[in-house]
């Protein structure tokens, strides 16, 4: 490692101490992004034969123009209650 890159990571580990955990995993959630996209990770994980970059490519891709309220409140509307008698 150069002493420019040493100090760049020196910057980004202060960068990340000072964010909240939330923060934390995003930034490595991209880093894993960037990896992939320029081929520093093996295709396939050996142990699962995943392919990596077909699941690092689905993070962070749900999109819906709804709440989360919204989307909560549509789960609760599909639920059905049954009105049969038990007896037990």
């Amino acid at each position: 490692m150069s002493i420019n890159n040493h100090s760049l990571v020196k910057q980004a580990i202060r960068e990340l101490e000072a964010l909240p955990e939330t923060m934390v995993r995003e930034v490595l959630d991209f880093i894993g992004e960037l990896r992939v996209k320029h081929g520093l990770l093996p295709d396939e994980t050996p142990k699962t034969g995943i392919h990596r970059g077909l699941l690092l490519s689905t993070f962070g891709n749900w999109n819906d123009e709804r709440d989360a309220e919204e989307i909560v409140q549509e789960i609760y509307e599909s639920r059905t209650i049954s009105e049969s008698d038990y007896n037990l």
